[in-house]
């Protein structure tokens, strides 16, 4: 295991973390008064440490809490008053949003991800942030490779955590740890006297992330202390990847004849692109769809083989129709409301 940064580097910890979140917010041309910033605090080590960094600098900085009902209610409130307290202790101001999504339908944490977010939204805009600040470090970006790696993902979902999304209204999610580990952003915590939450669910194996973090990061952590950050560094490699193939792919799309619902393309052309391109030309086409990677690998494949037997893919909301000499998708158009 990595031996844990030493008090007298917690200083120099927040330094690179004021620095990265000062570039990524526009550089020395943007004065830190003219970069108001909502910082996303869940009360966790990680995020506190990120307040802590921040609220140092002259810029408006607000902290921003989301209470959710995935948890009890006490542990919910706990963390509000935690970070309501971390608030008075920086002289930063907290707002807050409460959101309800345990009864939603689908994926549970894909949908607290998404409500927290736009309750993050609303609270930025609110608050008239420009930027919405978020805790994500070098171990969270390890966790993700290793969680895409086990789907089967190419580099846009090995990409894993990007430093900046851009949000809509105004608005943008900046992730300025991601090379920082989560020891260091402990150390910047225990440096300045402050007790974070724990998140008892953060425990809970049946989890993959949770089972990766228990089970996983340490063994990795004892055979290579670096490997977190490491892994951000591969990350931002794979993002670089990722727009090359993207650029390619919106060529070929480019190339497609098409009337209002069908892109056709002359499989023959198609052939030549390797299966990565194919699955992102595919990808740009529909747009919000997702894929999942074996649809990906069989549709592509489809493509590129030299049967001439007509083939035809359900990609949910589209058809995919592989023919002898041209390839054919066909999106169907939601049914208008009467």
């Amino acid at each position: 295991m990595s031996p844990a940064p030493q008090p007298d580097d917690a200083e120099a910890i927040q330094k690179r973390i004021r620095r990265s979140w000062r570039l990524l917010s526009g550089g020395r041309r943007v004065r830190d008064a003219d970069r108001p910033t909502l910082i996303a605090c869940s009360g966790g080590a990680d995020s506190c440490a990120l307040a802590i960094a921040l609220a140092s600098t002259p810029t408006p900085t607000t902290l921003g809490h989301v209470v959710h009902d995935l948890r009890p209610r006490e542990q919910g409130e706990a963390d509000r008053d935690a970070v309501r307290e971390l608030g008075h202790r920086l002289c930063v101001p907290v707002v807050e949003r409460e959101i309800r999504v345990a009864a939603m339908a689908g994926n549970l944490e894909a949908n607290a991800r998404e409500a927290r977010y736009g309750a993050l939204k609303e609270l930025g805009a609110g608050c008239g942030a420009r930027w919405i600040v978020t805790a994500h470090h070098a171990d969270d970006v390890l966790e993700t490779l290793l969680m895409r790696l086990l789907r089967g993902s190419g580099p846009r979902g090995l990409g894993a955590v990007s430093p900046r999304l851009e949000f809509g209204d105004g608005l943008t999610v900046l992730r300025p740890c991601l090379d920082v580990t989560r020891d260091e952003l402990v150390s910047v915590c225990e440096h300045a006297g402050w007790v974070w939450q724990e998140d008892a669910t953060n425990a809970d194996e049946s989890r993959q992330r949770a089972a990766l973090r228990a089970r996983v990061s340490p063994e990795l952590r004892r055979i290579a202390p670096e490997g977190a950050r490491r892994a951000s560094v591969s990350a931002r490699l794979l993002r670089d990847a990722q727009r090359v193939v993207g650029e390619r792919a919106a060529d070929i799309l480019a190339l497609a004849s098409h009337t209002r619902d069908d892109r056709v393309w002359t499989r023959q052309r198609l052939r030549a692109e390797t299966g990565l391109v194919l699955g992102e030309t595919l990808l740009l086409a529909l747009g919000t769809r997702v894929m999942s990677p074996e649809t990906l690998r069989d549709t592509t494949s489809a493509i590129r083989d030299e049967t001439t037997d007509p083939r035809s893919f359900d990609l949910g909301g589209a058809t995919l129709r592989v023919l002898a000499n041209e390839v054919r998708l066909e999106i169907r158009r939601e049914r208008e409301s009467d």
